[in-house]
């Protein structure tokens, strides 16, 4: 019987160790998950930061864009091209309503304007 009793023990200490091992997996699994998860997070804001960048510059863009079409538009108004003048402050209001809202209000007498942007 003594024999029976140490095959008893030892059965328990491989369960008891395989139990441990597989403890210790699921812990290390555990620690994986939320590094990824971190991971993933971070990437995730930092697209979030690219995104936020890159719209910002196509703001910055077309402002910039605006500004120039406006100060064309005002150097044709002045050398007297009304013409070439309203289409390009139309244009610089389309990219940024204030750009060409000023040259427009001095080159379209306020009864011809229909709406923003547009002639009768």
């Amino acid at each position: 019987m003594p024999q029976d009793n140490q095959s008893g023990q030892v059965a328990k200490t491989s369960h008891a160790e395989a139990d441990a091992q597989v403890q210790q997996k699921l812990a290390q699994a555990h620690r994986t998950n939320r590094r990824l998860r971190r991971f993933s997070l971070l990437l995730a804001g930092l697209a979030a930061v690219a995104l936020l960048a890159l719209m910002f510059a196509v703001w910055q863009s077309n402002q910039a864009q605006a500004r120039q079409l406006a100060a064309n538009a005002q150097l044709a108004f002045h050398e007297g091209n009304t013409h070439l003048a309203v289409l390009l402050a139309l244009e610089a209001q389309k990219l940024d309503p204030a750009a060409g809202t000023q040259l427009l209000e001095q080159t379209i007498p306020t009864h011809a304007r229909h709406a923003p942007g547009q002639l009768v």
